[in-house]
């Protein structure tokens, strides 16, 4: 009789659904209408055009980019691309001055023994 194994998935990974589309997707989506809203507030009753275009991007920048990056799946690339371009460095190794090697350098001594007592 064979021994045989099960395995589950791992619930724990594995987002709940709201409505047909995940929570963070959801939470995505109102925070993109928030921006529009405020976006469109703020055309409607700014009305110097250069305090206007800041403001715009800024509210883009704040709440519209996330939201976007998640419905169509790339803040998870961009999110791992820009934690990787911070936190790692990479390291370089100074050995000193290289030198060349005789032949008889790395060649074992005669009064040297393998099996020496320390």
């Amino acid at each position: 009789m064979a021994v045989n194994s099960e395995f589950y998935k791992d619930m724990s990974k594995v987002e709940k659904k709201v409505w047909g589309i995940t929570y963070r997707q959801l939470k995505a989506g109102l925070s993109l209408i928030l921006s529009v809203v405020l976006i469109s507030l703020s055309v409607f009753f700014i009305q110097d055009l250069a305090l206007l275009i800041i403001l715009v991007l800024i509210c883009w920048l704040i709440f519209g980019l996330y939201p976007v990056l998640v419905m169509i799946g790339k803040a998870d690339e961009i999110k791992r691309k820009l934690r990787t371009l911070f936190l790692y460095q990479n390291a370089y190794y100074y050995s000193g001055q290289i030198r060349r090697y005789a032949k008889n350098e790395f060649v074992q001594q005669k009064n040297v023994s393998e099996t020496d007592d320390f």
